[in-house]
């Protein structure tokens, strides 16, 4: 045997010989190898630990699909759910964990009309109430605004309908709530004069209707996004003038009794498809508002807009799509910059995934800007002080299913580092991602016409592992 390979320790040979008996000394050995066998996993994966994860149903023989989830002031994880039974009607649900993933209490949520409810959004006040609002099918067979507001301990307290006119159909978009306990939501109303329009409602803090007011065109017209800043002012953005090749991008704000402060009508520079989808705020009331905005071919790039509180656009950010179709689904803001989630479909290519755009706040530099190939799928950028970090999902090919992942970015196209997690099985939609300081909380669901279990996985990620690993890895780069 050539020396340069060979044991030099028959110990080792003796461990795989059958015949071979091991004295007390070796198998202290082996003990000792098979403990540090043990851990390697732990060390080389100390960076992120997964804490829990909870699974839900309403009932054995319901479908279960996750809508959202929020994170009160306690750390309870609250989570939004639409259920139903198989060729029957469905219900809004409202799961509510404690920190550590038990379920503390869950709501089914029917309409008035006890007729099929879909949930769309939630939000949680100061006071822990839970807001959620969806869309209820009437008597009118037409749908109408349904808000409904749930005491931190799971009581109903309010349900609300909001309908315009009677056989018409009505729909919330997107949800919020200021700090003086008023929701606001936005999304359409139908009239029989103007066809869809867009719509902007606030409601009392007990439930009941305080305002709404909608801006319309002989086109649809619609909001799809809502904030609301520390002086109770509603921003929103949507669509308007929605024909053929027509769309603009709105942007609005009104005061907290209604008041309309300004409006800005975006048309694109090939004045074509243009929407907004989704709208946030930074410390200083700046808007940030994005969605899609038509290049070519029916083919539609992703828009950063910033505006002041009064209303001045001061930055236009276009992301070139190419030959792909692009959409925003989500945007954040943190203390120096703002960042978009969204999705593309490239037709040419037959292919299609998630795009996450990073973007300075001061001058607007983009800081950060990929498609995400290979199974990868990323939602959120951490920008932590030595890295960032990608917060997403992998595809496991051999099921179809997805599993979390954590990631940081190199130069190119791959990574320096990358976690997933493969003890996670059935996952077949991502929902909604929350992220509270180092804790991330996945939402997702296995939704199909006859099955659907909600998951919750709570994961916390080390910032200081992550550095030493960062720090130790060679000097020619990471790994792919």
């Amino acid at each position: 045997m050539n020396s340069l390979i060979k044991p030099k320790n028959d110990r080792f040979l003796a461990f795989f010989h059958p015949k071979k008996e091991l004295r007390r000394s070796d198998w202290t050995s082996w003990l000792l190898v098979f403990f540090l066998f043990l851990h390697i996993n732990p060390i080389v994966n100390a960076q992120i630990e997964q804490r829990w994860k909870s699974h839900s149903k309403a009932a054995l023989n319901t479908a279960n699909k996750a809508i959202c989830a929020r994170l009160d002031s306690d750390k309870n994880v609250v989570v939004l759910c639409y259920t139903w039974q198989p060729d029957s009607t469905g219900d809004m649900m409202v799961i509510k964990l404690d920190p550590s993933g038990q379920e503390r209490w869950r709501r089914i949520i029917d309409g008035p009309a006890h007729t099929d409810d879909r949930p769309v959004d939630l939000a949680i006040d100061a006071k822990n109430n839970i807001w959620v609002c969806g869309h209820t099918r009437t008597r009118y067979d037409d749908t109408d605004i349904l808000l409904v507001k749930v005491a931190a301990n799971g009581s109903v307290q309010h349900k609300e309908t909001f309908g315009l006119f009677a056989g018409k159909f009505d729909m919330p978009s997107a949800l919020t709530v200021d700090g003086a306990g008023y929701p606001g939501i936005a999304g359409y109303v139908t009239s029989p004069d103007s066809g869809i329009n867009y719509a902007v409602l606030r409601f009392l803090p007990s439930g009941e209707l305080y305002w709404y007011r909608t801006y319309a065109t002989l086109e649809l017209d619609q909001a799809n996004g809502i904030a609301v800043d520390d002086s109770c002012n509603f921003y929103s953005t949507g669509i308007v003038n929605g024909g053929l090749h027509s769309s603009d991008l709105l942007v609005m704000k009104h005061d907290s009794a209604g008041n309309l402060q300004w409006l800005h009508r975006y048309d694109g520079r090939r004045s074509d498809n243009d929407a907004g989808r989704c709208i946030t705020l930074d410390d200083s009331a700046g808007a940030y508002v994005s969605g899609y905005v038509n290049h070519a071919g029916e083919r539609a790039d992703l828009p950063l807009l910033k505006f002041t509180r009064d209303g001045v656009l001061i930055q236009e950010m276009i992301f070139g799509c190419g030959t792909a179709d692009c959409m925003a689904e989500r945007i954040y803001t943190d203390v120096s910059s703002a960042q978009v989630s969204a999705v593309f479909t490239d037709y040419s290519l037959q292919e299609s995934g998630g795009i996450l755009l990073q973007f300075a706040d001061a001058d607007g530099r983009t800081l950060f800007d990929r498609k995400f190939h290979s199974g990868n799928y990323f939602y959120r950028l951490l920008p932590q002080k030595n890295f960032r970090l990608l917060i997403g999902s992998k595809l496991f090919s051999e099921e179809g299913t997805l599993q979390p992942s954590f990631a940081i970015p190199d130069r190119n196209d791959g990574y320096l580092y990358q976690f997933v997690d493969s003890t996670i099985h059935g996952i077949s939609y991502i929902r909604d991602i929350v992220v509270d300081g180092d804790q991330v909380y996945f939402v997702g669901d296995d939704v199909g016409e006859a099955n659907g279990t909600i998951s919750v996985i709570n994961y916390r990620f080390d910032t200081a592992a992550l550095s030493t690993y960062l720090k130790n890895l060679p000097q020619t780069g990471g790994k792919k």
